[in-house]
């Protein structure tokens, strides 16, 4: 043995390693072949065992810079197949580092012969996340198949659930321990979706029965014939009626026999998966052990330090909250402290200062001056607020001052007394300013969750107040009507703009609707005296009146008849001696042979024929209904069109909107079926359909229409239902945004274009032109 070591040290450094690890297998398996022969043979080999050499056993690689170098590693151990002679050494290392290195290439005379590395992976599963379900996963399509070469992975499948149906998971295997360390921590990028998921490993976790709740079996293999309850481990009734304490079946602790607080769970999980859960902390993948768990695993002194800190950073909240508290009183007591008693006996004008309150004496209400620029009237209960807020100078007393009515604002509002409130007055300062007033003035209906509803409403002047100064007119909105952002519905607000008004703001007009508890005093009819005979007398010569203007007027109406009637029968025989005069076969004279008029398309229709009239009126009218054109009657119609406008008996929009409404929802209908109009279009191109589409067919005809409320509210109001399904959004959400981002102008403002461009087609014609001009 000592010849063949000391050949073996002379052919290199690196054996020195080998000659040691066979002295040492040798010397371990001397005690089998110790039973088997006799006490002498027994004691030469101890001896021999205990020769110097034995010392060499002892040594490693002292060349750290090899690329094969190992520090600290797990686990080495030799191994012999009796049946081929082959020795085997298992190495098992911390870090993937340590295995990259042994991967590398051995010297050729490493253990004499040189060495053979054979790879001895795990069973390496994993779970790839967010795949969408509706994707197939096919074994043979090649972007499936590629997995296996850029990531290693092999047998790719679905998951499906316990009902059968497929979740938004793949499993596969992972061929390398480098592929399984590479894809858990960069995740896989997968050509199918072209997206990049998250992987994560393959955790088996211990169960318990769910009959009995013990941990060694499952269901199928329970013998038992009663169930057990898992959440107390009694017999007599199921875990949906227990009503007991938590209790372990199988540790006996406070919990679950199937919770992860149960330590004996925990330890058959993590025996499960040894493998993985050693590796993966290490490799920075997760952070400990007790992440793949869904209740936290602390020690008890982990438990005692973040009960300290919960209540550490309770206390610091409490003394924020107590100081942000104390912050906003001493800021009311300062503004309180400041409060000065103004005397009214140096000022001139109104005798409230600057305010003027005026109740109908029919109505019972109460006034209050709470200062000399704010004062209340509770009618019910409704406190209507009016306000005269000091302007804005840049003098810090005019500051403090607009403060201090503010407080008194919030004071009132918030009083118990007062239910519903409206603010109306002089604000003193425009919104789009920011000036110190307009600031706070915002603050205030933001923390007290107001809004100005002179700016909230539609309004046909944009100011309240408005001076010349130096031959300019200079505008500015600082009256206002303020109410709560959840009764903006139940008020109505205008701006009144009168030639008789003297004043340099305008007066503003509330209308609070649904008002309740309003007390009236009774009211005193006074009856005029009066002569009824005289007053008959005055009835019956107002009727006879009105019945000689009727005559008048079907008079009129049938000399107009008959002067047309008679005007066409001089042009018809006109026409016919110019035709008999000329060569009906030229070209020349072609104009005249044709018709000028079709009696047949010809049609009339009365408007307003539902009025009611006299009976005189209508004996007139017998027998001077029938019109006639070319010896042909005309016919009668309840409707006909103009533009694409139908116009009825009743002369009404009503008709012709709903019709346009209709259309419009037949465009979205077919938009849909063709699947052009999905929830997966893309927002701009939802835009562009419904300005190409939906817009002409909803304002068609448009041009004729009145532009009263009901109408311009009528198709607001759809257009704004058209918008949201389109978009898919609840009816609480404005459609304005919508329309700015797809450069789509307002209801009202879209129809008074199309009659304003209608008027100027008119104007460019001279027929046309005439008529506007005798009208106006």
């Amino acid at each position: 043995m000592e010849d063949r070591k000391k050949k073996h040290t002379q052919d290199g450094k690196n054996n020195t390693c080998v000659t040691s690890t066979q002295i040492k297998r040798r010397s371990e398996s001397s005690d089998e072949i110790n039973s088997k022969r006799g006490e002498d043979r027994a004691k030469i080999n101890k001896s021999k065992a205990k020769m110097p050499q034995k010392k060499k056993k002892k040594s490693a690689l002292t060349n750290r810079q090899e690329k094969n170098y190992i520090d600290k590693p797990l686990l080495i151990q030799p191994t012999l197949d009796i049946d081929t002679g082959k020795h085997s050494l298992t190495i098992a290392v911390n870090k993937l580092e340590q295995y990259k290195k042994i991967l590398n290439n051995w010297p050729t005379d490493a253990f004499i012969d040189g060495v053979t590395i054979t790879e001895k992976p795990p069973n390496l599963n994993i779970t790839i996340h967010n795949v969408d379900k509706n994707i197939k996963i096919d074994p043979n399509d090649k972007r499936i198949s590629e997995l296996s070469k850029r990531y290693g992975l092999i047998e790719v499948e679905r998951i499906h659930n316990q009902d059968k149906q497929p979740s938004n998971k793949l499993k596969a295997t992972v061929l390398t321990l480098y592929n399984y360390i590479d894809v858990l921590k960069n995740g896989i990028m997968l050509d199918i979706t072209s997206m990049k998921h998250i992987v994560k490993p393959v955790i088996n976790y211990a169960r318990v029965c769910t009959r009995c709740g013990n941990l060694n079996h499952l269901l199928k293999e329970c013998q038992n014939t009663y169930e057990t309850c898992l959440k107390c481990g009694l017999s007599d009734h199921q875990i949906e009626k227990c009503k007991y304490q938590a209790k372990c079946i199988n540790c006996g602790g406070n919990h679950q026999c199937n919770s992860d607080a149960c330590d004996m769970l925990v330890n058959k999980t993590l025996s499960a998966n040894k493998f993985t859960i050693d590796l993966i902390p290490k490799e920075g993948i997760i952070e400990s052990v007790d992440s793949i768990f869904r209740v936290p695993r602390k020690k008890p002194q982990q438990q005692i330090a973040t009960i300290l800190e919960d209540n550490n950073s309770l206390e610091k909240i409490i003394n924020s909250l107590v100081e942000h508290k104390m912050q906003n009183h001493n800021k009311r007591l300062e503004v309180l402290e400041l409060t000065t008693e103004k005397s009214l006996a140096n000022k001139t004008g109104r005798q409230a200062g600057g305010l003027a309150i005026i109740i109908d004496k029919e109505i019972k209400s109460s006034v209050k001056f709470h200062s000399d620029r704010i004062g209340s009237v509770e009618i019910g209960d409704l406190t209507l607020i009016n306000v005269y807020l000091p302007f804005f100078n840049g003098s810090i007393e005019n500051k403090m001052l607009f403060d201090q009515e503010l407080e008194m604002l919030y004071q009132i509002i918030n009083s118990q007394r007062v239910k519903n409130f409206v603010i109306v007055g002089d604000m003193n300062t425009d919104i789009v300013r920011t000036n110190h007033n307009s600031i706070r003035l915002l603050e205030f209906l933001r923390n007290n969750s107001l809004t100005l509803a002179d700016i909230k409403q539609s309004q046909d002047l944009d100011y309240t107040y408005r001076k010349i100064v130096k031959g300019k007119c200079i505008t500015s909105w600082i009256d206002h009507i303020v109410c709560k952002i959840s009764e903006l519905n139940n008020i109505k607000s205008k701006i009144l703009n009168s030639d008789q008004n003297l004043s340099e703001h305008n007066a503003l007009s509330p209308l609070v609707k649904n008002v309740k508890n309003i007390m009236f005093e009774p009211v005193k009819l006074k009856l005029p005296k009066c002569d009824l005979t005289q007053v008959v007398i005055n009835i019956e010569q107002a009727s006879d009146q009105i019945a000689k203007l009727s005559e008048v007027i079907n008079k009129i109406r049938c000399l107009m008849i008959n002067a047309v009637i008679g005007n066409n029968q001089r042009e018809r025989k006109k026409r016919s001696v110019k035709r008999n005069s000329t060569d009906g076969g030229t070209l020349k004279f072609k104009k005249f042979t044709r018709e000028l008029s079709n009696s047949e398309k010809t049609v009339y229709k009365i408007l307003n024929s539902k009025i009611k009239r006299t009976a005189s009126e209508i004996r007139s009218e017998i027998g001077s209904n029938e019109l006639i054109l070319d010896d042909t009657p005309i016919q009668r119609v309840d409707k006909f069109k103009y533009l694409g406008f139908e116009i009825n008996e009743n002369c009404k929009d009503s008709v012709h909107i709903e019709k346009r409404k209709k259309l419009a929802q037949i465009a979205v209908a077919k938009l849909k079926n063709l699947e052009i109009l999905t929830e997966k279009t893309c927002p701009f191109l939802k835009g562009h359909l419904y300005k190409t589409f939906i817009l002409p067919l909803l304002f068609y005809a448009m041009e004729i229409i009145s532009l009263n409320k009901q109408n311009i509210n009528q198709m607001k109001n759809f257009e704004r239902k058209i918008l949201r399904s389109k978009y898919n959004i609840s009816g609480r959400c404005r459609t304005s945004t919508l329309k700015l981002i797809n450069n789509l102008n307002d209801t009202s403002t879209r129809l008074k274009v199309i009659h304003i461009n209608f008027f100027e087609r008119l104007l460019k014609n001279s027929f046309t032109k005439e008529i506007i001009k005798d009208q106006f």
